[in-house]
């Protein structure tokens, strides 16, 4: 199993210099965005061994995804930028949202067709994440299109536990359903009504029923924490998020974990501060 976190450009400091401060508490694992590519060199840089998983492109942060037709050159853009540099980058897979009309507001024309084409040209495999499931729309039914369209280009389903949980009464009924299909796991905290990105235990998501779940599958991928700070006063919280899930799912590395982080936090806070 792999335990990491979202890492992107926060408040100008550069996703390159976030990934050599995870790496140098002992993370192993992160998920990145496209942001890596505005400064390739120091990315690879810092990223040592570990493994990333690659976030594509969602409306509601860049503005468009792999669904929009009119922005047909940015996509074939970052397409050729995942391809060429996938395999130094160490990246594990590429995670797509559903079309997301339903949601927010879109810019022109979008089109399942065109993110299926866009997907199999990717040169990783493809995982798809439940989005929340409003205004008509349902996952399980894009899912098993996508199944049959992307074929062995699909690796699986990546379970988002807030997307479900603010639309589904039987949040963990997806995760159920898909089991044999989980390749990684979305976890942070949230309200009842909304995606909050919160570290665990700020907000109201049943973190013992989802652990319980994923224990009782003998869940092996990836966990991944999308954590969103407010302020450098979340660098705690998340940290201890990470160990929480640790603990949990991967006790043997927990206690070293932890040293780690009480000796080489202090440092790395008064490099950030200063």
């Amino acid at each position: 199993m792999l335990v990491g976190f979202t890492i992107e450009r926060y408040k100008g400091i550069e996703p390159a210099y976030l990934l050599h401060f995870v790496r140098r508490l002992g993370v192993e694992f992160a998920e990145v965005t496209p942001t890596i590519f505005e400064n390739l060199p120091a990315v690879l840089r810092a990223l040592g061994k570990m493994k990333l998983g690659f976030h594509l492109p969602i409306i509601s942060e860049d503005g468009y995804d792999f669904s929009c037709i009119e922005q047909e050159t940015k996509i074939q853009k970052l397409i050729d930028a995942i391809n060429t540099n996938w395999q130094k980058l160490h990246i594990q897979y590429c995670v797509a949202h559903p079309p997301e009309a339903h949601l927010i507001e879109t810019p022109g024309e979008v089109s399942q067709e065109f993110l299926f084409h866009n997907l199999q040209q990717l040169a990783p495999p493809v995982l798809i994440e439940n989005v929340p499931e409003r205004n008509g729309f349902y996952f399980s039914p894009f899912y098993r299109k996508a199944r049959a369209t992307l074929g062995e280009k699909l690796f699986g389903f990546c379970y988002d536990g807030p997307h479900a949980f603010i639309s589904r009464k039987d949040w963990l009924t997806l995760l159920h359903n898909f089991s044999p299909e989980l390749r990684c796991v979305h976890i942070s905290d949230c309200s009842r009504e909304k995606d909050l990105h919160l570290p665990l235990g700020q907000g109201v998501l049943p973190l013992d029923e989802l652990f319980a779940v994923l224990k009782s599958i003998r869940f092996d991928g990836v966990i991944n924490l999308e954590l969103m700070p407010q302020s450098l006063r979340d660098i705690d919280p998340i940290l201890n998020s990470y160990l929480l899930v640790l603990r949990i799912f991967k006790p043997a590395k927990y206690l070293s974990a932890k040293l780690k982080i009480l000796t080489v936090l202090p440092f790395i806070k008064h490099l950030i501060i200063s």
